[in-house]
C-alpha cells in the first residue's frame, strides 16, 4: 500500500503543539505570513479544529481581533512559529461547530455565513463513470441520463475557490449549467486558459 505524502511539507512542526492547544482549548500566538503579505504579522487566534485537504493542513480558528464571530483559516506552510498565551483566556465560538461545519463545503474556504446553492454540470459520456464512481461531493445527485452516455448532477455545496478548481480540472468534459454567476466565471477561467494557447 502506498499512500501520498508530501516530503518535506513545511508547517508539519506545527501539528502537534496546534493539536494540543485545540484539545485543551488554549489560545496560541502564531506568526504568520500570507502569501499576499511582505512581512509576517503575530496574530493571537483560539484555535478550534485542525483539517487535511490535499496534503495541506490548516489551522481553522479565530482571530481575537475579530470584532463579529467568524472563523479564519491559516495554511500551517505559513506559519512561522507557535507559543501557547496563557495571558489569553480561550474563547469559544458558538457559531461554530467543528462536527459539521464543512459538511456542505469542498475543500477548507467558507464562511460562517456562506449557506449551500445548487450546482448543476453536465459530464460527458468519457468522465462520467469516474464522476459516478468518485463523487464531487455527499451531496451529488444523477438528475438526467442521456443517450450519449453523458449524465447531468446535482451538488448542494457551498461555492468557493476549491468548488471552481476541481470542475475546471475536467476541461472540456464538463459543462456548468448552474447556478448562472458561476457558469460565467468558468466561461471566463476558460476563455483566459485557451488564450494561453493561441499561436
Amino acid at each position: 500500500m502506498d499512500m501520498e505524502h508530501v516530503a518535506g511539507y513545511r508547517g508539519s512542526q506545527h501539528i502537534g503543539a496546534i493539536y494540543d492547544a485545540v484539545r485543551k482549548q488554549q489560545t496560541i500566538t502564531i506568526v504568520y505570513q500570507s502569501f499576499k503579505a511582505r512581512s509576517a504579522d503575530s496574530i493571537i487566534v483560539y484555535p478550534y479544529l485542525l483539517k487535511e485537504y490535499r496534503n495541506r493542513w490548516f489551522l481553522i480558528g479565530e482571530k481575537a481581533t475579530n470584532h463579529a464571530p467568524q472563523v479564519n483559516i491559516f495554511a500551517l506552510d505559513r506559519i512561522h512559529s507557535v507559543e501557547i498565551a496563557k495571558d489569553r483566556p480561550f474563547k469559544k465560538c458558538v457559531d461554530f461547530d467543528p462536527q459539521h461545519f464543512f459538511d456542505d463545503t469542498i475543500g477548507v474556504t467558507r464562511l460562517i455565513s456562506d449557506r449551500p446553492k445548487r450546482v448543476v454540470v453536465k459530464v460527458d459520456r468519457q468522465q462520467a463513470p469516474y464522476v459516478e464512481s468518485k463523487p464531487f461531493h455527499s451531496s451529488q445527485k444523477v438528475e438526467q441520463r442521456f443517450r450519449d452516455g453523458s449524465i447531468q448532477l446535482s451538488l448542494k455545496v457551498v461555492i468557493n475557490n476549491e468548488l471552481e478548481r476541481l470542475l475546471l480540472g475536467y476541461g472540456g468534459h464538463l459543462e456548468v449549467i448552474a447556478p448562472p454567476q458561476l457558469r460565467t466565471r468558468m466561461a471566463e477561467s476558460l476563455r483566459i486558459a485557451a488564450s494561453h494557447y493561441r499561436d
